[in-house]
């Protein structure tokens, strides 16, 4: 399983339109391995699906792998600190309408 690095640079190119594709996948592929949801990476992955949150739904970027990868990462929520998961994932629902019972 590859290991997602969350650097300036991985953050750069979820916000560029055309590396968003490669990125979020990536993240995706990440997110499918429990490991992702460890406490060390927690401040790093909301910083990876904030930035998703906010431009998926952008001309150039997709919808669909930024739906994907905040659902199911809202699916993992219990693995989420509480103050994290209080925080950010009703936020995240709202914005891309994903089903109340995920917030």
């Amino acid at each position: 399983m590859l290991h997602f690095r969350v650097t300036d640079a991985s953050l750069r190119h979820l916000q560029n339109p055309a590396n968003f594709h490669t990125a979020a996948t990536e993240l995706l592929d990440w997110c499918g391995d429990p490991r992702a949801f460890q406490r060390p990476f927690e401040q790093s992955l909301m910083g990876c699906l904030t930035v998703v949150s906010r431009v998926a739904a952008q001309q150039g970027f997709d919808l669909d792998l930024g739906y994907r990868l905040l659902a199911v990462c809202a699916a993992n929520r219990d693995k989420f600190t509480p103050k994290s998961a209080a925080r950010w994932f009703p936020l995240v629902c709202i914005r891309l309408q994903l089903p109340a019972a995920l917030g």
